[in-house]
Formats: C-alpha cells, sequence, structure tokens
C-alpha cells in the first residue's frame, strides 16, 4: 500500500501541471461508457475498473490534523470499510494515505499530502493535494456510479477533481504481437480514435489516441490525447490484459 502511496503523490505532480506542457480539459462527457462498451467490443472477459481523481489546493498547505481530518471525512463518505493509516512525515512535507475495503468487491484509497513552499524552484507556495483511488470488480457499469460519487465529494470542497479512468479485461493465454495489435485495432474502431502513437516492448503494445467520443482530454505537444491502451501478457496467471484508459493509463497495467 505503501507503494500506492508514493504513485499517487506523483500523480499529484502531474494536477499540478506547474511545468508540465500538459493542458487538461474537461468540456464534455468523463467516458466510462465507452471505455465500459469499447472492452465488451474486444471480446475481453472483464476485470476490474479504476477511478483516480487528483486535485489541488493552490496557496495553502494544510497542518497536520487538517490533513488527517480531510482523508478520514473523504473515506467516510465513500463508505471506506476498517482503513488501514499509513503516514509519512519529513520537515517540508506531510503525507496520510487511508486505505480499505468499500462495499463488496471494491478497494478504496485516499491520500492527503501538504508540500511546504520551495523559493528558487518550482515549489513557490505551499500546496495540498488531494487523491482518490478506487479499484472495483463488481460489474463493469460500477464505473459509472463511482465516478459520480468521487466527483460528487471533490464538489463538497470546492475542488474540481482531474480524473483518470481505466477498464481492464483478459484473454486467456498469451497474445502475440499480431493478435495485440488487431486488439488495439479493434478498440480504437469501436471509440472512433484517431492513432496518434504507440510502443511494442516485450510481451507489451500499448497506444495512444484521441476520440472525439469523450470530451475529456490531455493537449501534449500540441495534439489532444484521451485515449490510451496497453495490452500486455502476464506469465503469472497466463493471462493477457487489455487495459483501457482515458486520458491516460495511470500507474501499472
Amino acid at each position: 500500500m505503501k507503494n500506492w502511496f508514493f504513485g499517487l503523490i506523483f500523480l499529484a505532480g502531474l494536477a499540478a501541471y506547474a511545468l508540465n506542457p500538459l493542458a487538461f480539459s474537461q468540456d464534455g462527457g468523463t467516458g466510462e461508457e465507452e471505455l465500459v462498451r469499447a472492452l465488451e467490443s474486444s471480446g475481453a472477459a472483464f476485470q476490474e475498473y479504476r477511478v483516480l481523481a487528483w486535485s489541488v489546493m493552490r496557496d495553502r498547505q494544510l497542518a497536520d490534523s487538517e490533513v488527517e481530518g480531510m482523508a478520514h471525512r473523504v473515506a467516510s463518505i465513500l463508505g471506506m470499510e476498517q482503513p488501514t493509516l499509513t503516514r509519512h512525515r519529513e520537515p517540508d512535507f506531510l503525507g496520510l494515505m487511508l486505505g480499505g475495503p468499500v462495499g463488496s468487491h471494491g478497494w478504496l484509497v485516499v491520500a492527503v499530502q501538504a508540500v511546504a513552499a520551495h523559493p528558487g524552484t518550482a515549489s513557490t507556495q505551499p500546496e495540498t493535494y488531494l487523491l482518490v483511488s478506487l479499484a472495483g470488480r463488481d460489474q463493469p457499469d460500477g464505473l459509472h456510479q463511482w465516478r459520480q460519487e468521487i466527483s460528487a465529494v471533490f464538489e463538497q470542497l470546492s475542488l474540481k477533481p482531474r480524473l483518470s479512468l481505466t477498464v481492464t479485461g483478459t484473454f486467456p493465454g498469451r497474445l502475440d504481437s499480431g493478435q495485440r495489435r488487431q486488439v488495439t485495432k479493434q478498440t480504437f474502431r469501436y471509440l472512433q480514435a484517431k492513432y496518434l502513437e504507440g510502443m511494442e516492448e516485450g510481451d507489451l503494445s500499448s497506444a495512444t489516441g484521441y476520440t472525439r467520443l469523450i470530451g475529456n482530454h490531455l493537449t501534449v505537444a500540441g495534439r489532444k490525447v484521451n485515449v490510451n491502451t496497453a495490452v500486455r501478457y502476464h506469465s503469472v496467471d497466463d493471462r493477457t490484459y487489455l487495459s483501457i484508459a482515458t486520458p491516460l493509463l495511470d500507474g501499472e497495467y
């Protein structure tokens, strides 16, 4: 769980976009239905969905008690059961994470970090980040419900979250590179997505693109991006995993 926390800390830096040439636009549909249907069209068996939401409160570094209070409040609203607390403290940084089950098939992580200002660097003002990650394995359509519930929590705090949504499915056995490309093409075809770039390395094939079916997007080097796929074989369980995300995949896949 500690690795999850520091992965979320990294994503918080992305959320700030202080020196990053990414521009985030959230002027349309968030895309959960499109992702679920695209996964179904690929023929993959549903495995799980993930919602990652994050936001930054600029110009303010919360006190220790406020950080813990916010984390517990968000976890309680979202129904986290038996939370496990992880805390990381440094002179200019406080990070706190709560992790625990929600419902019968979900796992929730709530992380709050407060960072002090560092004059002369990119961090010229104190900031506090809120990050929420939910993984569910009940039904794929649960992605829509959890996206709404998590977004509502941020709105209660007067924060506008940036969202990353992912659905994952599996194929039995190992797909070769040609088969992985076919899965990617089918996914892009269903989403009516323009292919931008991709990568193949070993048993992994990944691709990014843009579709008008999903309103949210990032602008990277002047190009709109809101579709990211990965097809990867895992020898541990002898299955090939397909992950489809908008705007980009988060964490490992």
